[in-house]
């Protein structure tokens, strides 16, 4: 098959990766010849079925094919199909229900099913079924017929008859289709091992094919926070960054003034909280230490050339330390010379 604590951003496209699985049920995919020794059975009623680009080579048409090594891959979405040399399509007649098992149960947030309909566009049930015996239905779903729809993952991939063994190359530019049926768990059951799909074909004329399963991963968050660098200052800063889950994500900051992004800003030092909500609802809450910063006082000296000195007599004062200095007598060198009437204090700020 085929000063931070701890570091959040958003990922708005949802990854789908593959995920091993079995209970397929028909060899549609012919990948050397002829079609009907290396196929077991038609997938619609014009005895057609599905070809490798290795198979559509033979014939002159490299172009065309279903790739060699069965990995289809649109965006964020990646679907493994099953090896052309066994069965390969979970084919569904009308009426009846069949299942994909997972070879490993695990939790997903969201699943995707890869395929098509056959004569005609299909309805189906989907069932989710969890190792603890628990399960959630998906009921109404659509599936197109591979030469319309839309939610496309793949196209122009051709077919052969399964008797003469020759690609269509028939129909128009862009077909046959394969598309996704996306499935979003809820939230309890977001955390439960799926065990199986079970797909009913709930049409009257269509079949179903299902090649693939792939499943979004759990979500995992991360933050990065700016300090806050003056005493009792509010400039400090927060980000949270989600890999994985179902976006689209919303973020609240509950001891703040309302921010609904995933930075906020114009933070005081201490433990800021945060939620984060997926597409379904799901929440998420932790939490980001901001730090204080404090810049340092310049280590700097004064010295005097006299302390006690009589009235309008002249006095050098002398800093070192810093780069830039300001006298209270307006002074900006590192010295100045003042002529002091009375007993006098002078400031430098460096």
């Amino acid at each position: 098959s085929l000063s931070v604590l701890f570091t959040i951003g958003s990922t708005w496209g949802q990854v789908y990766s593959p995920i091993v699985t079995t209970g397929y049920t028909l060899d549609a995919v012919a990948e050397n010849t002829t079609a009907l020794s290396t196929t077991s059975g038609a997938i619609d009623g014009s005895n057609y079925v599905m070809y490798s680009s290795a198979y559509g080579a033979l014939y002159g048409g490299s172009a065309t094919g279903l790739p060699n090594n069965g990995l289809i891959a649109n965006g964020t979405r990646t679907y493994q199909l099953q090896s052309y040399t066994t069965t390969n399509v979970l084919f569904v007649p009308t009426l009846t229900s069949d299942s994909i098992i997972f070879t490993t149960p695990a939790p997903y947030p969201s699943l995707s099913l890869l395929g098509f309909a056959t004569e005609g566009s299909g309805t189906m049930n989907a069932k989710v079924r969890f190792t603890d015996g628990t399960t959630q239905l998906f009921s109404g779903l659509s599936l197109s017929d591979w030469f319309s729809g839309t939610n496309t993952v793949t196209t122009g991939f051709d077919r052969a008859n399964r008797t003469t063994g020759t690609p269509g190359y028939a129909g128009p530019a862009g077909n046959p289709k394969m598309y996704f049926v996306d499935l979003n768990l809820t939230c309890a059951n977001s955390v439960k091992n799926v065990q199986r799909i079970v797909i009913q074909n709930t049409g009257n004329n269509p079949r179903l094919c299902i090649m693939a399963v792939s499943g979004a991963l759990s979500p995992s968050f991360s933050t990065n926070s700016s300090p806050v660098t003056c005493s009792g200052g509010t400039n400090g800063s927060a980000t949270v960054t989600v890999n994985n889950g179902v976006p689209p994500f919303t973020y609240t900051w509950p001891n703040q003034a309302p921010q609904n992004s995933n930075i906020a800003t114009l933070l005081g030092p201490g433990t800021i909280n945060y939620t984060v909500t997926d597409a379904s609802s799901c929440t998420f809450t932790s939490s980001v230490v901001i730090s204080q910063s404090i810049i340092p006082t310049a280590p700097i000296t004064i010295t005097a050339s006299a302390l006690q000195v009589c009235s309008g007599n002249t006095v050098e004062l002398i800093t070192s330390g810093a780069n830039t200095y300001t006298w209270s007598n307006n002074g900006n060198s590192s010295s100045t010379t003042v002529t002091p009437v009375s007993n006098t204090l002078y400031n430098v700020v460096a």
